[in-house]
């Protein structure tokens, strides 16, 4: 590294949690919304920034220098093993869930022993509810573990993955008759589930826990702070929303629609790089303060994820069966109870090691 880095270790509290838990709780708004992120600007806000801000945070958590002494089975345990099991038996419970109305079709013997299992297999690829997470999660640790082990040379595991990254994001950009191509190639290693694009994201939340950017140097010249950096962000993402609902947009050749979007992943994607920069910066300049609620929500963000999915799943199907019927402020109704309930189930049984281990609600500190 430059001398614009500094090294300097983490001091608790570990701040960055609260940002884990903040980011979580927009995954969850991004998801609870119904509708098209096309049309509804927050929906489309969120799902510009909170991904990848949510990996560059996950990253952060990631203490390399413990990893280079682990072994492979000692990784595994720590790291891989519980995500991996949790995402097994979640594609499990929701595939049988979603394709319940097939038993009345098949019967519950050829449905349960038949369909079922092509059910599972469809969507251990598919990753509904954000469970590419238990899926992309392990593998980008067991990239920085491989190198933390055997190169030892962090420069060039951020390169490598800025490159993987920057690649898999031209693949998406390419035209839509090519990626169908590619296939199930395509969905696993970009669109779906392990997110190839957002590699760089985590190499930088690693690198980041360590160094502190020399950011009083460059921030006039490069990063707009605080407020005002947030303020330019909320235009940026208007100006890109209004702009892709806009009659030129719609009558545009695919070409010109091509070139607009692919200007305006490039622009998000930087952003969201200066954004990480920014807030790692005020985490280590102790200017974010961590906050208790935040931080049990980041130790936490794994089973919220596993298991949100059901509260989506149960709301909708009491909001009525058909478009005909369905109620949208049930929805909303039904979704604010769950999420009550399940948050309150939580934090009272926060100290049951037992019952955090089964459901996956806390995580090991990394």
């Amino acid at each position: 590294m430059k001398k614009t880095l500094r090294q300097k270790e983490i001091q608790k509290p570990k701040t960055y949690l609260t940002l884990i838990g903040l980011m979580t709780i927009f995954i969850l708004l991004d998801a609870y919304i119904q509708g098209s992120k096309d049309q509804i600007f927050v929906k489309f806000f969120l799902s510009i920034f909170t991904i990848p801000l949510f990996i560059g945070f996950i990253g952060y958590a990631h203490d390399y220098k413990k990893m280079k002494d682990l072994s492979w089975l000692s990784w595994f345990k720590s790291y891989a093993f519980r995500p991996i099991v949790a995402y097994v038996i979640a594609v499990t419970i929701y595939a049988f869930l979603i394709y319940s109305g097939q038993i009345e079709t098949y019967g519950f013997v050829d449905y349960l022993f038949k369909e079922y299992p092509k059910y599972i297999l469809r969507h251990s690829y598919d990753a509904f509810f954000r469970l590419s997470f238990f899926i992309a999660m392990p593998f980008y640790s067991l990239i920085l573990y491989v190198f933390t082990r055997y190169v030892q040379d962090m420069k060039k595991y951020f390169y490598v993955l800025l490159w993987v990254s920057l690649l898999s994001l031209t693949v998406i950009l390419l035209p839509q008759t090519f990626r169908l191509e590619l296939g199930m190639i395509y969905i696993f290693l970009v669109e779906k589930n392990l997110m190839l694009y957002n590699l760089i994201f985590f190499a930088t939340g690693v690198l980041l826990r360590h160094y502190v950017f020399n950011i009083e140097a460059i921030s006039h010249k490069i990063i707009v702070r605080n407020a005002t950096y947030t303020l330019f962000a909320l235009l940026i993402t208007s100006l890109f929303f209004m702009l892709n609902r806009s009659d030129f947009f719609s009558s545009s050749s695919q070409t010109v629609q091509t070139i607009i979007l692919s200007f305006q992943t490039f622009v998000i994607y930087v952003l969201n790089f200066a954004i990480l920069v920014q807030l790692a910066y005020l985490i280590q300049r102790n200017i974010i303060k961590p906050i208790a609620s935040l931080q049990h929500l980041g130790k936490i963000y794994q089973g919220i994820l596993l298991w949100y999915g059901l509260i989506i799943f149960i709301s909708y199907r009491l909001s009525g069966s058909s478009v005909l019927t369905y109620d949208y402020s049930k929805y909303y109704l039904w979704i604010i109870f769950f999420t009550f309930i399940f948050l309150s189930l939580i934090y009272f049984l926060r100290n049951s090691t037992k019952l955090k281990y089964v459901l996956l609600l806390e995580i090991k500190e990394f």
